[in-house]
């Protein structure tokens, strides 16, 4: 057996070692290293350089310092995000640039706040830190309107055109809440419900109440708030009762409570944020996300995105294109996708183009195992329904050249610039039409006659601008053209009419081609993304209110706008010299392994009170290419010395494997697994090949398992499939003979505002006495007999109530109340168990952010009458 676990656990790490020597290399200059993939090393550079340019600011206003920071810049196709991991100590960065400023600057500022944040501890708690690792931070139990609050209010300090707080749409959003008679709740901050502004409610509510901080106290307090949060005891309990916790450090530190200042803030807000009105009338009235209207042969065509409650932490997210039709006020829904619709549609003569997102492999990176997102535009005729994919890659903007192609925008993976790709819808041929190292391109638009091209783009370190395009020569006209965001350009006749947030005002302005002046067509409120119905002299556009996004329209006014004098934006002088940076290997990354976690462990599930008893350490590699744990432990009852170990390890970008040996009583277990199959079209959705190998009882019982598994999803349900076969025998060398088979099948159907759930399961053992199923039961009863055990479960779920309200002491939040009816079935042998009945949910959110239901259940059982059972249930924890 050593012989062969040694074999196994060998190839399991091979591809780590190899990656040592060919796999990312890093850049170090002590305050960082930036690991990145081989050919994106000027990238690694600017990260790297924008890393210093804002670490001395923002650790002044965190009061907190941190050196040799694992960064890990990753692809990830047209994915713009980054990530911060205190407990583990690392952050990553992925490379596509994004439609604002200073992508890497934004999110450098944004993570390393998180990171200073996250860390910063003192005092007793300061001692935990040192002891026990990250997560004995008490900064990490802080409400997410905290966490990302002063992120926000951070990244707006980089730029007066530039962050959350500078854009204006923050604001016009609390404007639109007051207009519509509501106000920002802190329970609402703390746990966002299903409802404007949905996820990005800590970010909104906590960036601006860190700015309105910022302005009547100052950012020097901040230093002083984290610095006694991260010093107090008391701050592990926030999470259960703010009294005891944050609301004493505010007092301390701003002299009035949590709930004081919040209360303050708001206050504010009808004199700061008050007056807001649409200019125009409301459209559409379904909120969430309806928008990117384009105007076409005497129909309003937009985007609707929604999230409609079905069940127990279960929603239905619905991603439709809508025809409009203004002379009657019917919809009619064109196209409705599984994955998201990205940009706005496009149109040639009776056919719809439309983009969305899918997988596309491979990139360099390990948090989508491999995996890039992807635009895949569809041709969908409008008379027949009829459609198909004609083209997919990496698109930040698409357009329809009237001459009969489509076109589309790639942003550079390795370097900053962007091409221009055209497709001749007539001979399917791809023709390269621009290649530039100086803008990327964010939306494209054609004249009528296809002789004039407006482009929204933006050179390295700017926010966007609108431009005359002209694609024979490479070259770019100036329209609009400032240090704010001017995007989302059309043409309509001699008029490019486009959308800007001058002074942090969102608004519509149509430039004339002919005079070269600039006319502003919406004021007040927001607009954006604006169509245009010529003939009908009628203006749509993206409008906001507290629901969300809607089509809003208005007559076309044109008046004259004269644009201020913005000063640019003055770079910080730089002090980056690179050759005072030092160039690394893979070898760096491995360095990072050493345990970041070191809990004591305690296992008391067996009959003794006490099983065993030790220390846990845990850790990873920057990349988490090798996930660890180590427990040293003392067995009370076999009076032994022993040591559980646990290893995670990603042997490629669409591979991952395990190793786990339990010294007592003597096993051992390796796995190993990959992705068949990803999409996030309709269909196949997904598809993973499982293999494992168990040695178990001192080695003697040798099990081999292989498990497939398949998910297929369409827009109103999904389906999964799993199929498992264990077979432990002489092929195997184990003493043992048995073999085993397990089916599972769960399907979840979507109806109006609820979902039926099915799920089939079977499970054959040939030794009746194996656990394979001790955990498989109905409910009603305790457990299934025999050795041949399939179960058929049946239930329908629906909201009953909509309560999504809360407390900010004791911290809690009530969601919705979920009504459930059921039946199951255990086909046991050699009795048939069946039970049915009906059921109250009520979702909870707890602690900052975990869910949690309670509930009652009436159960009627064959065997045993009515019953009633009080439920608990986390997504996050089974017990």
């Amino acid at each position: 057996m050593k012989k062969t676990a040694i074999i196994l656990i060998s190839l399991l790490f091979l591809p780590v070692f190899l990656s040592a020597y060919i796999g990312y290399p890093c850049l170090k200059n002590g305050d960082f290293i930036v690991f990145y993939p081989p050919g994106y090393e000027e990238r690694a550079f600017k990260l790297l350089e924008n890393l210093k340019s804002i670490k001395a600011p923002a650790e002044d206003i965190m009061g907190n310092s941190l050196e040799s920071l694992p960064v890990v810049l990753e692809s990830a196709g047209q994915y713009s995000q980054a990530l911060a991991n205190a407990p583990y100590y690392k952050m990553a960065v992925f490379n596509y640039e994004f439609g604002e400023q200073d992508m890497f600057k934004n999110f450098s500022m944004h993570e390393y706040t998180h990171m200073l944040h996250m860390t910063k501890s003192g005092a007793i708690p300061g001692f935990l830190h040192f002891l026990i690792g990250g997560i004995a931070c008490p900064n990490l139990v802080s409400p997410g309107w905290v966490m990302e609050g002063i992120t926000v209010n951070n990244e707006s300090t980089l730029s007066p055109y530039g962050g959350r707080l500078n854009d204006g749409e923050f604001d016009a959003y609390l404007g639109a809440m007051l207009s519509d008679g509501k106000k920002p709740d802190i329970a609402k901050a703390t746990y966002p419900p299903s409802e404007a502004p949905f996820g990005y409610a800590p970010y909104l509510y906590g960036g601006e109440f860190f700015g309105f901080l910022a302005k009547k106290y100052g950012t020097d307090k901040f230093k002083k708030f984290f610095e006694s949060y991260g010093n107090s005891l008391f701050s592990y309990l926030s999470a259960v009762m703010p009294l005891i916790g944050i609301d004493g450090t505010f007092e301390e530190v701003y002299g009035k409570s949590t709930q004081e200042l919040w209360n303050e803030w708001v206050a504010s807000l009808s004199e700061t944020h008050g007056g807001f009105k649409m200019d125009g009338v409301r459209v559409t009235r379904s909120g969430y996300y309806t928008r990117q209207p384009v105007f076409y042969n005497n129909r309003l065509y937009y985007v609707k995105q929604y999230s409609e409650k079905a069940g127990i932490f279960d929603e239905r997210a619905v991603r439709q294109i809508v025809e409009y039709d203004p002379a009657n006020r019917t919809e009619r829904v064109i196209a409705d996708r599984t994955s998201d619709i990205l940009y706005r549609p496009a149109f040639l003569g009776n056919d719809i183009f439309y983009a969305v997102q899918d997988y596309g492999p491979l990139y360099p990176n390990k948090f989508v195992d491999g995996y890039g997102f992807v635009s895949v535009i569809f041709r969908h005729d409008l008379e027949t329904g009829y459609e198909r994919e004609i083209a997919r890659g990496e698109m930040n903007a698409y357009a329809a050249d009237p001459s009969g192609r489509i076109v589309w925008a790639t942003t550079k993976q390795k370097e900053f610039g962007c091409t221009m790709t055209a497709l001749d819808l007539k001979t399917g041929k791809q023709e390269r039409i621009l290649d530039t190292n100086e803008f990327v391109i964010f939306s494209i638009a054609f004249s009528d006659d296809g002789k004039k091209c407006a482009v929204s783009a933006r050179k390295d370190d700017t926010n966007l601008s609108v431009y005359m395009l002209d694609t024979a020569s490479g070259t770019f006209e100036p329209v609009a053209d400032s240090p704010w965001n001017e995007t989302s350009a059309i043409i309509s006749g001699d008029r490019i009419i486009y959308h800007a947030n001058y002074d942090g005002m969102h608004a519509v302005y149509a430039y004339d081609m002919r005079t070269k002046k600039t006319d502003a067509m919406t004021s007040g409120g927001y607009a954006q993304e604006p169509a245009f119905d010529a003939q009908g002299n009628i203006l749509y556009y993206t409008g906001l209110n507290s629901s969300g996004w809607d089509i809003y329209a208005k007559p076309a006014e044109f008046t004259t706008f004269v644009a201020r004098h913005y000063a640019e934006k003055v770079k910080p002088a730089q002090n980056f010299d690179r050759n005072r940076v030092e160039k690394g290997s893979y070898l760096d990354n491995l360095l990072t392994l050493y345990p970041k976690i070191r809990i004591p462990y305690l296992d008391a599930s067996g009959d003794n009170n006490v099983l065993a008893y030790g220390l846990q350490l845990i850790g990873t590699d920057a990349f988490e290419d090798i996930l660890y744990s180590a427990v040293l432990k003392y067995d009370s009852v076999e009076e032994k010395y022993g040591a559980d170990l646990q290893a995670s390890i990603s042997m490629f970008e669409f591979m991952r494997g395990g190793v786990q040996y339990n010294s007592i009583p003597g096993d051992f277990y390796i796995i190993a697994g990959t992705s068949l199959y990803d999409s996030q079209l309709g269909g196949l959705y997904g598809s993973q090949l499982i293999l494992k190998w168990y040695f178990e009882n001192g080695f003697s019982n040798r099990t081999a398992i292989a498990e497939l598994n398949a998910t297929f999803k369409w827009t109103t349900g999904r389906l999964y499939a799993d199929g498992a076969y264990y077979y432990a025998g002489p092929q195997t060398g184990s003493l043992d003979n048995s073999n085993a088979c397990t089916a599972l099948v769960q399907l979840t159907q979507y109806l109006p505002s609820s979902v039926f759930n099915l799920e089939l399961q079977n499970i054959y053992v040939s030794d009746p006495s194996s656990s394979l199923k001790d955990n498989e039961t109905i409910r009603g009863y305790d457990v299934l007999p025999g050795n041949m055990a399939p179960t058929v479960k049946a239930s329908y779920q629906v909201p009953v109530l909509k309560v999504r309200n809360g407390l900010w002491n004791p911290s809690l939040f009530i969601h919705d109340i979920v009504g459930e009816v059921f039946c199951e079935a255990g086909f046991g042998n050699p009795r048939v168990q069946l039970s049915a009945g009906a059921g109250i949910h009520m979702e909870t959110y707890l602690l900052f952010g975990v869910p949690f239901e309670i509930g009652y259940e009436m159960i009627w059982a064959k065997e045993g009458g009515w019953s009633g059972n009080m439920t608990a249930y986390t997504p996050l924890y089974e017990f």
